[in-house]
């Protein structure tokens, strides 16, 4: 009896697989958005891929050596998202994000703020409610 109590409980824990009608209902609910992933551990990647598949990303682009799918670690973590998003690889995150920029894309960057030789240290740093202009579509960079 004590089982079954504890099962009847966890059933609201429990991953379940959506139907054809929630998954055909998420068609055309798509966000503007690409998201580029660089420089990431497997598990980073497969959470980010559940996040963006929940989200309704457009796009996921890998770049560089960064983990995907069939990794095992990606997989293990991404709980099969992957077969509900447009992904593809790209040599280069930098040079992804400035082929975005030309196609007319916002492109927004998120890293660790460990200042690279190739971005100016005095660069100031934006205020987060005053200074974002988002404006569809946009690019976002995690990792790079």
């Amino acid at each position: 009896e004590w089982q079954r109590s504890q099962a009847d409980a966890a059933v609201a824990l429990r991953n379940c697989d959506r139907t054809e009608q929630e998954i055909g209902g998420c068609e055309g609910r798509q966000q503007p958005l690409t998201v580029l992933l660089s420089d990431l551990l497997p598990q980073e990647v497969g959470c980010l891929l559940r996040t963006c598949e929940a989200a309704g990303v457009s796009e996921v682009v890998l770049c560089g050596n960064t983990p995907g799918p069939p990794d095992p670690k990606v997989l293990k973590t991404s709980l099969q998202a992957e077969d509900f998003l447009r992904m593809r690889r790209a040599a280069s995150a930098e040079r992804e994000l400035q082929r975005l920029a030309t196609a007319g894309m916002q492109v927004w960057t998120l890293d660790s703020g460990i200042n690279r030789e190739d971005s100016p240290a005095d660069q100031p740093a934006a205020g987060l409610f005053t200074d974002f202009g988002v404006r569809p579509p946009v690019a976002l960079s995690l990792g790079w």
